[in-house]
């Protein structure tokens, strides 16, 4: 099953420059549909794995969030597929952090980090950006971290 088959099981993929309304998202929701729409995705190459603690919300816009997750999990998963195919992991964790939320992509084993990450990597570092949050890299290891929504 291609990816266009769960396109309406989650929100439209959207990465207009302009800076939409922020809201109110939760970042354990968004990894839920950035692992459905992977999962059917990479099925048969990489098994995605999920921890997903309900964590406090962060001020952003909820299609900006699914892409980013989304291309995190498709740049882990290519440079794991290129490290040990037959034993192709992907995990994704999302936990409070103290005043901060973060999501965690990891491969299994020792993925290789792609010598020139794809374009999708650099659109999700910008969009990170714009809803005030950090991404840290480790080889195809990635950690993305947002401040906690004020009440």
């Amino acid at each position: 099953m291609h990816a266009a088959a769960v396109a309406p099981e989650v929100p439209a993929l959207s990465t207009s420059r302009a800076n939409p309304p922020r809201s109110l998202v939760g970042l354990h929701e968004a990894a839920r549909h950035a692992v459905l729409f992977t999962g059917h995705e990479l099925r048969g190459s990489t098994v995605v794995d999920s921890d997903l603690d309900e964590a406090p919300p962060i001020a952003g816009e909820p299609r900006r969030l699914l892409r980013i997750l989304i291309e995190l999990l498709f740049d882990a998963a290519y440079a794991v597929n290129d490290g040990d195919p037959p034993h192709a992991r992907v995990e994704l964790r999302v936990a409070r952090d103290g005043d901060r939320v973060r999501a965690t992509v990891r491969t299994s084993g020792a993925a290789p980090a792609r010598e020139h990450p794809g374009v999708g990597l650099a659109l999700a570092h910008e969009l990170i950006a714009t809803m005030g949050g950090v991404l840290e890299r480790t080889g195809a290891h990635f950690t993305v971290a947002f401040p906690i929504a004020a009440p």
